[in-house]
């Protein structure tokens, strides 16, 4: 007998999604505060960064959106940032979030 996506137990794919988004979370933290604190030539270099790690953060959140049907949504990220990120060469369909 084959199990319903609603059957299936997600915790540990939960969990480790939980421990990307806060790394995401604390990177993009981490390159906010740079680009407040540097002078306006290397703001420009970092905001990319910043943008980047916004797209990453909204793409944790879907895959786990995708797993628990938006029951624990908590991104105030918007799926536009991520589409915003470039793909990396090499990666395929749902790893390059083909999804957005």
């Amino acid at each position: 007998m084959s199990e319903s996506m609603s059957d299936v137990d997600h915790g540990v794919e939960l969990k480790m999604l939980g421990r990307a988004l806060e790394a995401e979370r604390k990177t993009s933290s981490f390159y906010k505060k740079m680009v407040a604190e540097l002078p306006v030539e290397g703001q420009k270099l970092f905001q990319r960064f910043v943008e980047i790690e916004e797209g990453h953060v909204a793409i944790v959140q879907a895959e786990m959106d995708a797993v628990t049907g938006g029951v624990m949504r908590s991104s105030g990220v918007s799926m536009k940032n991520a589409a915003a990120t470039r793909p990396i060469p090499g990666l395929s369909g749902r790893q390059r979030g083909s999804w957005v």
